[in-house]
């Protein structure tokens, strides 16, 4: 697996030496299986230099756009500003990666010291094993900035809290709404708006959110099918040997697709073919406008 001995090539901001300025770190005992596990889904061997098909395309078109924004946002400021990142559901940091490895290919590093501005890069999840894993390969880029979603008894912090005040330019969400529950999504995108600053940028991806075609096969069907197989073979267990910490899998009713609440502008993938694998994927890339009541979600 190539990690932060290798890292420094290839990622912006790298200084292994840099006071580090998180909210939240893995404990040094925490298992980082299940996270290296997601990290080779994503790279072949877990080698940064080469990311997977399914995932490289859509991940590609949040880091084109990000970094429109960004060098847009450069010229706008002066010495001593700083331009402030989200990656918003950084997971094993796939976006972050490859938004730093671009930074990296278009010198963005020596511009930014050439005009006085800093960048700050906040990766904002729930703590777990991938999160960790994110830690485990970013946690020496001086850029990065670690924060935990909840707090110490499970419960979701104010996303402003979680960032420490200020406004962020360019709010990155890779492969995360889908993963919301429908109820929560209205919160989650009235959160994103409380901190993006007026004109800032929200810039996301999501795959199995498509419209299902017959002969579409979604990314996550393997592990349903392998969640109802545990749920049968959980029902059919003993109580006294069932876990008291296990669920079940139930099925839940089919949620509208991203486009009943954000346009789609961006379509990266078309639906599966017969006999394929891969993720139907929505991209949306979206300014989000200040509004005296809440943010409005608008194409741009």
């Amino acid at each position: 697996m190539l990690v932060s001995s290798d890292a420094h090539e290839l990622l912006a901001g790298w200084d292994g030496d840099a006071p580090r300025k998180d909210t939240w770190q893995p404990a040094s005992d925490v298992d980082l299986s299940d996270g290296r596990g997601l990290h080779e889904l994503l790279y072949h061997d877990g080698d940064l230099r080469r990311p997977r098909a399914w995932c490289a395309a859509p991940t590609q078109v949040l880091v084109e756009r990000a970094l429109e924004a960004l060098e847009a946002r450069l010229v706008e400021l002066s010495p001593g500003d700083t331009i402030r990142i989200l990656d918003y559901g950084t997971g094993t940091g796939l976006a972050a990666i490859e938004l730093l490895k671009a930074c990296r290919g278009r010198g963005l590093e020596e511009r930014l010291e050439g005009s006085g501005v800093s960048l700050e890069l906040h990766l904002v999840d729930i703590p777990t094993s991938w999160f960790a894993q994110g830690f485990e390969l970013l946690g020496e880029c001086a850029w990065t900035r670690f924060h935990a979603l909840t707090d110490d008894d499970g419960r979701f912090r104010a996303l402003s809290d979680v960032i420490g005040g200020g406004s962020i330019d360019v709010v990155l969400a890779s492969m995360v709404f889908h993963l919301i529950p429908l109820r929560a999504l209205p919160r989650a995108a009235d959160a994103l708006g409380d901190v993006t600053a007026p004109g800032g940028r929200l810039l996301w991806n999501a795959p199995d959110i498509g419209v299902a075609e017959p002969s579409a096969v979604l990314f996550h069907d393997p592990t349903v099918r392998c969640e109802r197989a545990g749920a049968h073979s959980w029902q059919a267990m003993p109580r006294a040997h069932q876990h008291p910490c296990a669920r079940p899998w139930r099925p839940c009713a089919s949620a509208p697709t991203a486009t009943a609440r954000w346009p789609t502008s961006v379509p990266t993938a078309a639906s599966c073919p017969a006999r394929t694998r891969r993720p139907r994927w929505q991209t949306c890339c979206t300014r989000a406008l200040r509004a005296p009541s809440r943010p409005l979600l608008t194409r741009w």
